[in-house]
Order: C-alpha cells, then structure tokens, then sequence
C-alpha cells in the first residue's frame, strides 16, 4: 500500500529513506547471506539459481534462463560452458524445435 503524500521521502529526503535503495539493501544482505551459505558447498549463487530452476525436470532454454536467473545471454552461456565441463548440467536439442536447446540438470 502507498503512502499518503505527506510520508513519502521528498526528492531531497536522504537516499536511505528512499524505496529503491531499501529494496537494493536488502537484496544485497539477502544475497551475502545466501553466499555464506552456498560457498561451504563450493557452488556459486549464480550457479545455484540455475541448479534450482533445472531442479524441475521440465528442460528450459537459454532464454528461460535468462530471465529467471537474472543473467544476460553472453554471461549465462558462459555460466553454462562451465557447468557442463563439470557435468552439473547438459543440453539436448529440443525435439519440437531444432533451433532450440533445452538445459537439464545432471544426475551428479
């Protein structure tokens, strides 16, 4: 719900009154406290985000991804070569549109 116009932050509030930099703080604490976690399994966030989505079973593309892990193409195909080389997830043309490649996650 909106605040009413008189408790909104004013364009000379402080920045920290501000909804956007409150909801980037607390992305940021969200994030290091998943990374603390997730760094005594040895798997990046990214990596993780990718392994929770494939977690399925249901086969996604590139561009499903993308979108749901929050990476650009050039970095998620990265991301992915990587993960393949150490057999955490595989690609299969799909079978209803060749042009397309649908990730899987490994039996690892």
């Amino acid at each position: 719900m909106a605040k009413p116009p008189s408790q909104r932050p004013s364009p000379s509030s402080p920045i920290t009154e501000h909804l956007a930099y409150l909801l980037a703080q607390a992305n940021r604490e969200i994030n290091r406290q998943l990374e603390t976690r997730l760094s005594k399994e040895g798997v990046p966030v990214e990596q993780w985000r990718i392994l929770k989505i494939l977690s399925d079973g249901n086969g996604h593309s590139m561009g499903e991804l993308a979108d749901a892990v929050l990476l650009n193409h050039p970095t998620l195909t990265k991301m992915i070569d990587r993960m393949v080389s150490d057999a955490l997830v595989y690609r299969v043309q799909d079978p209803t549109y060749r042009r397309k490649v649908l990730m899987f996650i490994s039996d690892r």
